[in-house]
Order: structure tokens, then C-alpha cells, then sequence
């Protein structure tokens, strides 16, 4: 994946990527890389939140979390789900917002630089896409659901 990515930073000029590579494969991939100006490589993000406004399209495993701030930032999203996690729930969250906000799957079986770049292409070169997949995901966020729980648990004490 380094290459594919690297090659697109050559390639697209305007193209930034933040890539969380976790803490066993930072020391591998900084090696590898070194310094490019568009590319922040990182073990861990501290501040996802800035991580997630500064993107356009996100990359990302499919835990339960990553699923949500996904849909609550309206981000358009290629999910690549981790075969490594008990009963297969990472899929499950995959193919959940791939019905909600019609995120992309890749499975691990599936994934090499091709089908990546393919994938990244077809969302980042489609505004119209994009649009649809970031107001499917406010849509399936619901970010009103406390406020609305709690009108209703005061509607039925009222009543």
C-alpha cells in the first residue's frame, strides 16, 4: 500500500494523506518513507476529530467506533474490515454502513494496491458521490438521538 500511496502523492498534487499505521508497523513504514510533505505518518492519532474534518474520504478498519465517527462526521468511507476480531463483527459493521451511507468494502482477501486505487478513484472522483455518501451518513448518524430520547422519557413522566 506504501507504493499506491505514494505513487498517488506524486501523481495528484493536491492529494494529502494522514495515515495511522499503528505502533508495531510505524517503525517499518517511517523507514520506508522518510519525509514527504503531503503525508503525515503517524503510530496514533491524538486528535481524530482533526484527523476526520481534514479529510475528504476515509480508510479505515470497521471497529464499532470507527463506524460511528464516520457517520457523524458525514465522511464518504472505503471500510476494510479485519478478518482478526471475534465472529467477524468488523464486517458486519462493514456491511451495516455500506447499506446506511453506502461506504465501500474492501476485504483483506480482496485488498492490493489495484483494487484500492480503483476503489479511491471512483469516490474521490465523483463529487456527486461523494455528496450522497456524506449526507447518507449524517442521515444513518442520527446526531439528535439523546435529545430525542430524552424529550420522550419526559413526555412519558408527563403523561
Amino acid at each position: 500500500m506504501l507504493n499506491l500511496y505514494y505513487q498517488m502523492l506524486m501523481e495528484k498534487h493536491n492529494l494529502f494523506i494522514i495515515w495511522q499505521t499503528g505502533v508495531e508497523a510505524f517503525n517499518e513504514m517511517e523507514s520506508l518513507v522518510r519525509n514527504h510533505p503531503r503525508l503525515l505518518l503517524t503510530p496514533f492519532l491524538h486528535s481524530m476529530d482533526l484527523a476526520y474534518a481534514a479529510a475528504d474520504l476515509i480508510v479505515s478498519r470497521a471497529g464499532a467506533m470507527t463506524c460511528y465517527e464516520i457517520l457523524a462526521t458525514g465522511k464518504p468511507s472505503i471500510l476494510i474490515p479485519s478478518p482478526n476480531v471475534a465472529e467477524g463483527h468488523q464486517f458486519k459493521n462493514a456491511s451495516l454502513m455500506a447499506k446506511l451511507a453506502d461506504s465501500r468494502i474492501i476485504t483483506e482477501d480482496e485488498l492490493d494496491s489495484i483494487t484500492l486505487e480503483t476503489t479511491i478513484e471512483e469516490i474521490l472522483g465523483n463529487e456527486a458521490l461523494m455528496a450522497e455518501m456524506s449526507e447518507r451518513a449524517l442521515k444513518a448518524a442520527k446526531p439528535g438521538a439523546s435529545a430525542d430520547i430524552a424529550q420522550h422519557i419526559l413526555s412519558l413522566v408527563e403523561s
